[in-house]
């Protein structure tokens, strides 16, 4: 069994995502499974397209999508090893930050 729900507009833990795409399916004898999709730019941000899914408990875990643009995030000194990841309780971002003269964090 499969179900497509596609929109225009939802939000996930206060951000907004656009051109929506939902995907349920479900086989005999398996674990559904969930794709949840959608267009992300806060303020400030180049936009890009998360991906992910909604976990057992309800939890909805959304990550970049390819291709993720060179930067992302509009912080000039985090470099391409940037994570991002939005979930129920909001955004985390990770990575190096490279700020002269202190050493790579």
């Amino acid at each position: 069994m499969g179900l497509n729900a596609d929109g225009p507009t939802n939000t996930v833990a206060g951000f907004g995502l656009d051109a929506i795409l939902f995907r349920f399916n479900r086989v005999a004898g398996q674990n559904p499974s969930v794709l949840l999709e959608g267009g992300f730019a806060p303020p400030g941000f180049t936009k890009f397209r998360l991906k992910g899914g909604i976990d057992a408990n309800g939890g909805i875990f959304l990550t970049p999508a390819a291709p993720v643009p060179s930067a992302p995030i509009p912080y000039p000194n985090l470099n391409s090893q940037v994570s991002l990841v939005l979930t129920n309780s909001g955004v985390q971002i990770s990575g190096v930050l490279n700020q002269s003269p202190l050493p790579s964090l």
